[in-house]
């Protein structure tokens, strides 16, 4: 019955941390559950730790052609030396990082703009990449 009303509550909020499983599991169940049986009874049940998040931005329509855009020009041109540029930061608008979804399945789910300050790092690597005439 448990496993159930786990999966029942995964299905309608797929981000719920273990603590606040074992909370709901406590209150509801009158169980004395901890975070790691918790964990386990998720393991047993195939569930896994995943979620892939993207900006709401990324599918705007000007944000799509610009994409398009980008992608047609890159194919015409010819590299030989190819510049990698990371960057990576971080901001105050947090969203929680995991979702649990069943074996082959994934959790989306879209974050909101950051209108506050980033703090931004990069990074920079050179490749060379040999083209045959």
């Amino acid at each position: 019955v448990a496993c159930e009303q786990v999966l029942g509550w995964l299905d309608v909020q797929s981000d719920l941390t273990l603590a606040e499983l074992a909370e709901r599991l406590n209150a509801e169940q009158g169980l004395q559950v901890s975070i790691s049986c918790v964990w386990c009874l998720l393991k047993r049940l195939g569930m896994r730790r995943k979620k892939t998040v993207h900006a709401t931005e990324r599918d705007m329509p000007q944000v799509l052609l610009a994409r398009q855009q980008y992608r047609t020009q890159l194919a015409g041109s010819q590299h030989i030396h190819l510049k990698f540029i990371d960057e990576s930061g971080c901001n105050i608008a947090m969203t929680r990082r995991y979702g649990r979804a069943r074996y082959g399945a994934r959790v989306h789910d879209a974050v909101p703009r950051n209108y506050g300050r980033n703090v931004t790092i990069l990074g920079h690597s050179r490749a060379m990449v040999w083209t045959r005439s």
